[in-house]
């Protein structure tokens, strides 16, 4: 897919990791069913050895794992897992991430020292959810994917949550778009191409999203605007109003944390659009 950054997250992660300081560096995620679960903790703990204590797993299996090619190609034969076989496969890599590092097979993961990376289910469905709650993990949440599955998912899983040698209560991280700018105006003016990437999708053009000067509004039918513009999938405004919906947000989904994205194309824009949420929401 064009519009995919990186089909590597772990070598992404590496870069990121190596250029900043003191920010946690995430997968959102790496694909399980692409990928043997001791393969994916051995990254973890590299990764965890050279960043100590800022690397979050995030593992799971969404649309990069419908590729009937891609999935030969990787598992080498291996037939893609079933529903029992993915939760075996995951709560085997819980064990190789664990502290004591250690699988239900009593392999151990050739790191040399405790493994401190966090392991994260992401998820989009009560599936999802019931899979963390079930292997004592935090959750992350889509909610920019399924903005009304957000609070009966996570009221899921907290009810079901198990407590775990790494977790002992529930955690909820949420994920969600926001575009700010010093007007409202020109948040909207950026916001757009979101917007009309989504409507490509629909149409199978995965391209990359697309420059702001570049579309308008009236790409997207009436029924398009409608379905895209859900008022908690992506929040835009000046950094005050943006402030507010994502607090909104929270006292809604009770999330412990969010993960806000930003889709815009421009790169200045993107980071200023960073920059000023993050000096609103201090």
């Amino acid at each position: 897919m064009g519009s995919t950054a990186a089909a590597a997250p772990g070598v992404l992660m590496a870069r990121i990791a190596a250029a900043t300081d003191r920010i946690r560096v995430g997968s959102g995620g790496m694909l399980l069913p692409l990928h043997a679960p001791l393969a994916l903790a051995e990254q973890a703990a590299v990764l965890d050895a050279l960043f100590r204590g800022r690397i979050d797993l995030g593992f799971g299996r969404g649309s990069g794992t419908l590729d009937e090619t891609a999935i030969r190609a990787l598992r080498r034969g291996v037939p893609m897992p079933e529903h029992e076989e993915y939760e075996r496969e995951a709560a085997e890599l819980a064990g190789y991430t664990s502290p004591a590092g250690r699988g239900p097979d009593g392999v151990v993961v050739a790191a040399g020292h405790a493994n401190h990376a966090e392991l994260w289910v992401p998820a989009s469905s009560a599936d999802g959810a019931g899979l963390a709650a079930r292997l004592g993990l935090p959750l992350s949440f889509a909610h920019h994917l399924r903005p009304d599955d957000t609070e009966s998912a996570q009221e899921l899983y907290r009810r079901a949550f198990t407590p775990s040698d790494r977790l002992a209560e529930p955690r909820v991280m949420v994920s969600c778009l926001a575009v700010c700018a010093e007007t409202a105006d020109r948040a909207e003016f950026f916001t757009w191409p979101w917007y009309v990437s989504l409507a490509r999708q629909a149409h199978g053009d995965t391209g990359p999203l697309p420059a702001a000067a570049g579309v308008t509004a009236r790409e997207l039918t009436d029924d398009e605007r409608a379905a895209f513009r859900h008022p908690w999938a992506l929040v835009t405004g000046t950094p005050a109003a943006v402030a507010v919906q994502l607090a909104d947000l929270v006292n809604r989904t009770d999330a412990d944390e969010l993960l806000v994205m930003t889709p815009v194309y421009d790169p200045a824009a993107r980071a200023r659009s960073i920059e000023l949420l993050a000096a609103a929401t201090g």
